[in-house]
C-alpha cells in the first residue's frame, strides 16, 4: 500500500512540476529579487525550471504527509488545493508576484480533472501505464504552447556580444535592426486601469540580462515618442501605433554622431554604465548620460541637438570637469542621478547623485549629489538643493512652477519624497541623515545615516519607506495624475513593481499614499500624453513602451 501511495504521488508531483513550469513560461514574471539576492543574472528559464523542481519536490513531501494523515482517501480537490496553495506560497516567498492569475486558475482547473480522470477511468494497462500515458500527453500539450516562443526565437538572429568582428555598437545596431516585434499585450489591472504592453528590443537587453544597465529613456514630441536604450540607440515611434494594439509599434531609426562623441565604451557593453534620461525644450532635444570625460574619470554629462528626425548633430552641452574615479572602491555607477526637467524655455533642472562618495554631497564646492538648475541661454549653472543621494525623479507641481517634487533611491531603505521649493536651497541631509541602512549593516563614520533629518538642519522628507516594509524598494520616476483632479501624482518604483498615487496635502508640507497599483515590472520611466489622456511607461524587465490608461 505504501510503495502504491508513493508512486502514485510521485506521478502526482510530475505533474504538478510541469504545471508549475509552464505557470513561468507563459506568465509575464520576473525573478529579480532571485537576482538580487545571489548577486546574478541568471535566465528566466533557469529560474523557472529550479523553483518548478523544488516546488514538484516540496509538493511531493507534503503530499505524502497529507496521504497518511487521509490514510490515502484524500479527494482530487484536496490535492487540487495543495497544488494551488503551496504553489502560491512558495513564490510569495521568493517574491515572485507576476504570475499570471489566469494560467495559475487554468491549470488548477486541468490538474484537477486529470486527477478525476486518473481515479475514475479503467484502462486494460496497469495504473503505472496509465499515469505515464497521461504525462507523455502532458509533455506533448506543453511542448506545443511554447512553441510560439520558440518559432519567433529561431526567427531573430541575435548577434552575439562577444562576436568580436563588429564592435560593441555595431552587435547592439545590428540586434535592434533585426528584431521583429511580437503582437502588443493587453492586461486589465485590479478592474481599474489597462496596461498594454509594445514589446521592443531585445530580451537580451532587458536590465538583468544587460548586467542591470538602465533600459534607457523616452521623450514625447507631438505625436512622435522617441526612445533611445541604455546604449545610445536612438528611435522613433509613431504614438498612435504604441496606443492602437492592432498596430505593432514599428520604430524607425533616427541617424546620429552619438556613437562618434561619446567616448565611455562601457555604455555598449554589459554594464551598469548608461543614458540616464531624454528632454525635449522647444526644438531642441537633450540626453543625459554617463560621461568618460577622461580615461577612468566620470561625470554626469548633458549633450543636445536641434530636433531634425532624419539626423541629429549631439554635442556637449554640460559637461563638468568634476569627476569620479571609475576604479574607487565605493564607485557606483547606478548612483548618479542624470534626470532632466524643464522649468521654462530658458532653464531646465539637472539632478546628480553622488556616485557613491560619501564626502560629495554635503560639498559646497562639489556638484554631486545636488540638484542643478541649468541655463541653456548661457551655460550657467546653480545649486538648487543638496544632500541628495540619488535623485530619479523631477516634477513641477501642478499649482505652483516654483514647487519641484523629487523622488530619490535610498540606500537599504530610506527611499524618499521630497519638496523643493526653488530659492530656498533645501538641504535634505544625505549621507548624515537617512531612514535607510548601509548595504553591509555597518556604521560608517563619514556617513552615520542618523535617523532624523530635522535634528540636524536638514530638511525631512515628506514621505520615506522603511526596508523592513517595502524591501528594496526602487523609486524611479514621478509625474501629475491628471486622472486625478486634486494635488495628485504617480510615483513608479523599481524593484517595488508598483504605481503609487500620492496626493499632497497643506501646500505641499504633508503627503500621503492613496492608492498602489501592481504593475508587475520595473518603471523606468512615466509621461503623460495630453492628446489621448494617457500614460506611457518605459519597462524594463519586459522589456516594453507600455500604454497605461483608465
Amino acid at each position: 500500500m505504501t510503495k502504491k501511495l508513493e508512486t502514485i504521488e510521485a506521478f502526482n508531483s510530475l505533474i504538478v512540476t510541469i504545471f508549475a513550469f509552464l505557470i513561468y513560461t507563459l506568465s509575464d514574471v520576473n525573478f529579480e529579487y532571485i537576482n538580487s539576492q545571489f548577486n546574478n543574472n541568471f535566465s528566466n528559464f533557469s529560474i523557472s525550471l529550479f523553483l518548478s523542481v523544488v516546488f514538484g519536490v516540496f509538493y511531493y513531501l507534503l503530499s505524502m504527509v497529507v496521504s497518511k494523515f487521509f490514510r490515502g482517501k484524500q479527494s482530487e480537490l484536496t490535492h487540487t488545493f495543495l497544488f494551488l496553495s503551496s504553489y502560491l506560497s512558495l513564490n510569495y516567498l521568493v517574491k515572485v508576484y507576476t504570475l499570471s492569475r489566469k494560467y495559475i486558475l487554468i491549470f488548477s482547473f486541468v490538474l484537477l480533472i486529470i486527477l478525476v480522470l486518473l481515479d475514475k477511468t479503467t484502462l486494460k494497462y496497469n495504473k503505472n501505464y496509465q499515469y505515464l500515458f497521461t504525462l507523455i500527453l502532458i509533455f506533448l500539450g506543453s511542448y506545443f504552447l511554447i512553441i510560439p516562443d520558440i518559432v519567433v526565437s529561431q526567427d531573430q538572429e541575435i548577434v552575439s556580444l562577444e562576436d568580436e568582428s563588429l564592435s560593441d555598437y555595431e552587435k547592439i545596431l545590428y540586434n535592434f535592426e533585426n528584431f521583429n516585434s511580437s503582437n502588443s499585450k493587453t492586461f486589465t489591472i485590479e478592474n481599474k486601469y489597462k496596461l498594454t504592453k509594445n514589446y521592443i528590443c531585445c530580451n537580451e537587453y532587458s536590465y538583468f540580462d544587460f548586467g542591470q544597465k538602465s533600459i534607457g529613456s523616452i521623450e514625447i514630441v507631438d505625436e512622435t515618442l522617441i526612445y533611445i536604450s541604455g546604449s545610445l540607440i536612438l528611435q522613433k515611434f509613431d504614438i498612435n501605433n504604441l496606443i492602437d494594439v492592432n498596430k505593432k509599434p514599428a520604430p524607425k531609426f533616427i541617424n546620429n554622431n552619438l556613437n562618434e562623441i561619446v567616448k565611455n565604451q562601457e555604455i555598449f557593453k554589459i554594464s551598469r554604465e548608461s543614458v540616464k534620461d531624454l528632454l525635449v525644450v522647444e526644438n531642441e532635444l537633450y540626453l543625459s548620460l554617463l560621461n568618460e570625460l577622461s580615461p577612468g574619470c566620470m561625470n554626469i554629462a548633458v549633450l543636445s541637438a536641434e530636433i531634425n528626425f532624419d539626423y541629429l548633430e549631439f554635442d556637449y552641452f554640460f559637461n563638468p570637469e568634476e569627476c569620479v574615479n571609475r576604479d574607487s572602491t565605493s564607485y557606483n555607477a547606478h548612483q548618479t542621478g542624470g534626470e532632466l526637467l524643464k522649468l521654462n524655455e530658458d532653464e531646465i533642472l539637472l539632478s546628480l547623485g553622488d556616485f557613491r562618495q560619501y564626502n560629495k554631497a554635503q560639498d559646497p564646492n562639489s556638484i554631486y549629489g545636488k540638484i542643478l538648475k541649468l541655463n541653456i541661454v548661457n551655460n550657467s549653472y546653480e545649486v538648487i538643493a543638496s544632500g541628495v543621494r540619488n535623485p530619479q525623479g523631477l516634477s513641477q507641481s501642478k499649482s505652483d512652477n516654483n514647487i519641484i517634487i523629487e523622488s530619490e533611491h535610498g540606500p537599504l531603505g530610506g527611499d524618499e519624497v521630497n519638496v523643493i521649493n526653488l530659492g530656498d536651497k533645501s538641504n535634505f541631509g544625505w549621507p548624515i541623515s537617512s531612514y535607510g541602512n548601509h548595504y553591509d549593516g555597518t556604521y560608517k563614520e563619514e556617513a552615520p545615516l542618523n535617523k532624523s533629518h530635522e535634528k540636524f538642519n536638514f530638511k525631512e522628507p515628506l514621505i520615506y519607506w522603511p526596508y523592513e516594509t517595502v524591501g528594496s524598494h526602487g523609486i524611479s520616476d514621478i509625474s501629475i495624475n491628471y486622472f486625478n483632479q486634486s494635488e495628485s501624482y504617480f510615483i513608479s518604483t523599481l524593484n517595488g513593481r508598483v504605481l503609487y498615487e500620492v496626493i499632497f496635502l497643506d501646500d505641499y508640507k504633508a503627503a500621503k499614499i492613496i492608492d498602489t497599483t501592481l504593475i508587475g515590472d520595473r518603471i523606468r520611466k512615466i509621461l503623460y500624453y495630453e492628446n489621448a489622456n494617457k500614460y506611457i511607461l518605459l519597462l524594463e524587465n519586459s522589456p516594453s513602451i507600455s500604454v497605461f490608461e483608465k
